[in-house]
């Protein structure tokens, strides 16, 4: 389940269209009254005791010393159908905070107040075990890099299960290919808020409205890199060396490379030129075309449904690489480090690669 909403429990608005995993419910305008179903609460319970089965113990009874556990009480819904009304959520430590959904919201409001911006989606995923709001600044759309538009997002993310600190950061699309980026990974530490579940959570939500100019202005920072990429020419043999170095290295430097990346990186070379809005130009053509591939492409699985590959693109492996390619294009040195690491992997121009795959040694990378 790729787009991880558990039926009938977790619930997503979105004022966009039913979004790519089509169970949005579409809304004209998300706000507190929109969420209320959302706004349940979460229950500590003082101690837990679990039944041992193992062939050791069976029919024992064990405590969880320090520890408690936390449940979603969805008694105030009505539209379970029959369905459990108290979900568990997790057992964690006794310093465990617990930070309600509706909590965050006003969080979000109070960041905001004062700026023109819209819900555009909200909701639960994994059986209420995450929250999730995004939203779009009216005066602070996007951005213009490369001769492209790019839109923004503001995200704001928790989860009741101890895996995902509440985080507040920035993500951004370009339009002409639909290619995704979390920015706030990309750029400064000081683009993106984590606040864990601990004593003292609830007053480190304030500084979500103290880091907003940070993120506001890592936007700008993070259009003029691009316009520098777009700056700067490259041929296709170049282009063929900084993929197959970054490929190279993020792998270890193996002593084979599979014929699976190595078809990824002649899919990347192809979408530098033919990509969607490419020119096969410049360093701007090949991080389009690498995020495209990843976005897009076989890079979020070739047999993957359609909702699968998005999600990958979005939360997965996919976007991992997107990030790492995009940081090492934009730290200092890093393009020049990739094209020397490519061309020591395939000094001739023809890959030894395959050479080698001749004589037996395949790799599976």
């Amino acid at each position: 389940m790729a787009h991880r909403i558990e039926s009938p429990y977790d619930i997503v608005f979105s004022d966009q269209g039913k979004e790519w995993h089509g169970l949005a419910r579409v809304v004209k305008r998300i706000n507190r009254k929109t969420l209320s179903p959302l706004f349940f609460k979460l229950i500590e319970t003082d101690w837990i005791e679990g039944a041992v089965t193992g062939l050791a113990g069976n029919g024992c009874v064990v405590r969880f010393p320090e520890s408690k556990g936390i449940v979603a009480d969805l008694r105030g819904r009505g539209d379970l159908n029959g369905n459990p009304d108290i979900i568990p959520m997790a057992v964690l430590t006794d310093q465990y905070r617990i930070i309600e959904n509706e909590t965050v919201f006003q969080a979000v409001e109070r960041a905001l107040d004062g700026l023109e911006h819209r819900v555009t989606t909200a909701g639960t995923l994994d059986r209420c075990r995450r929250f999730f709001v995004t939203v779009a600044l009216e005066k602070f759309p996007g951005f213009e890099a490369g001769g492209d538009r790019y839109l923004s997002y503001l995200n704001f993310v928790t989860s009741h299960d101890g895996t995902v600190a509440l985080q507040f950061y920035d993500s951004t699309t370009r339009i002409v290919c639909n290619n995704t980026l979390n920015m706030s990974l990309v750029g400064a530490k000081t683009m993106q808020v984590k606040i864990r579940h601990l004593p003292g959570a609830e007053t480190q939500l304030t500084h979500i409205s103290e880091v907003l100019n940070t993120v506001l202005e890592g936007r700008g920072r993070f259009a003029t890199a691009l316009d520098g990429l777009a700056r700067k020419r490259v041929n296709e043999e170049e282009t063929r060396d900084v993929i197959t170095g970054w490929q190279y290295e993020r792998l270890g430097k193996p002593p084979v490379m599979s014929a699976r990346t190595r078809n990824a990186i002649g899919e990347i070379c192809r979408l530098f030129s033919d990509g969607s809005g490419n020119q096969g130009r410049t360093r701007y053509d090949v991080w389009n075309g690498l995020t495209d591939y990843y976005s897009n492409g076989s890079g979020v699985g070739i047999k993957a449904t359609s909702p699968q590959r998005t999600a990958n693109a979005l939360f997965g492996h996919a976007a991992n690489l997107k990030i790492d390619f995009t940081k090492r294009i934009l730290e200092e040195g890093g393009w020049e480090s990739m094209v020397e690491s490519g061309r020591a992997a395939n000094p001739r121009g023809t890959s030894v690669f395959i050479a080698r795959e001749k004589e037996g040694a395949v790799g599976k990378n």
